[in-house]
């Protein structure tokens, strides 16, 4: 498991655990920002910066702060100023939660990792510049990143992986019992 996923996974476990069996034939009922926002957070296993940070979020939307209706970017540039939210998590937020095909967390190490080929990992900036050529589908190759295939330092994320036009499909029996997509050689 990559270091990103591990986090998430943990995160994810620790949401888990705020999660109450919900009336009238639901299965679970996650609490509203409100509630959140002044519940007690020791028994989450959090950091004191991770409640700290979990706070400010939860006010930040209970006071409107943070309005999800709002345009992608600024939701993604909001999210950003709230103390220890950060650029990667709304980055991420924006990735994942409003599919958002450029969103691209530059300071991610997982992906800094990748793009840096063989040798040492990318600085955020170097994997910035280096992710301007993806531009405007940044976090399909986020997802490339993390799905362990390097990148190619002498390619763009569009070369990396063949067309689906240019892609020959073997209907042969294959190791893993599925066809096998190849890029034109």
């Amino acid at each position: 498991m990559k270091c990103g996923q591990a986090v998430i996974r943990s995160r994810q476990c620790c949401a888990g655990r705020l999660i109450e069996p919900a009336p009238d034939g639901l299965s679970h009922l996650f609490p509203s920002p409100f509630e959140l926002a002044e519940a007690e957070l020791t028994e989450l296993s959090l950091s004191a910066e991770q409640s700290s940070a979990l706070r400010a979020f939860t006010r930040a939307v209970v006071n409107g702060v943070v309005r999800f209706g709002d345009p992608v970017e600024e939701v993604t540039r909001t999210l950003a100023k709230i103390p220890g939210v950060g650029s990667w998590s709304a980055q991420y937020v924006s990735l994942r939660a409003y599919a958002e095909p450029d969103a691209f967390p530059t300071e991610d190490l997982v992906l800094r990792r990748q793009a840096g080929v063989k040798g040492p990992p990318l600085t955020a900036r170097a994997l910035e510049a280096r992710a301007e050529a993806w531009r405007p589908w940044r976090g399909y190759a986020a997802f490339l990143l993390w799905s362990g295939v390097p990148a190619c330092a002498s390619h763009t994320a569009r070369t990396v992986v063949a067309p689906i036009s240019q892609r020959r499909v073997s209907v042969g029996p294959v190791s893993s019992g599925r066809a096998k997509s190849q890029a034109p050689s």
